[in-house]
């Protein structure tokens, strides 16, 4: 209870400041907030920021396509017969097998 108290009462001050604030002090404030965003040192920052984010964009998008086409690989082997696991084993019933179908893996 406490807390919504204080909530409304820093609300309340907070509301009535900025409307004595007025319309004065929003120009005021656009106007630095203007030279800030025209500034070199702003404007550089955009830059590294827009190129740092082609950069993520990029290695994700190779990720994910990375990704989808191993998925797609390992469908490919499983509609063949084989898993991932079979691969690495060098068991399975897909055409890569060295074992017939229905034959023990370990066995002769």
């Amino acid at each position: 209870m406490r807390l919504r108290v204080g909530l409304g009462i820093g609300f309340a001050t907070g509301y009535v400041l900025g409307a004595k604030a007025g319309r004065y002090r929003y120009e005021q404030i656009v106007k630095v907030f203007n030279q800030f965003w025209s500034s070199p040192q702003a404007e550089r920052a955009r830059d590294q920021a827009s190129k740092f984010a082609e950069q993520v964009q990029d290695k994700a998008t190779e990720k994910v396509r990375s990704a989808r086409e191993r998925k797609i690989s390992l469908e490919d082997e499983e509609l063949a017969g084989v898993t991932a696991t079979d691969q690495i084993r060098g068991t399975g019933n897909g055409p890569s097998s060295r074992h017939p179908p229905g034959a023990p893996a370990g066995g002769p």
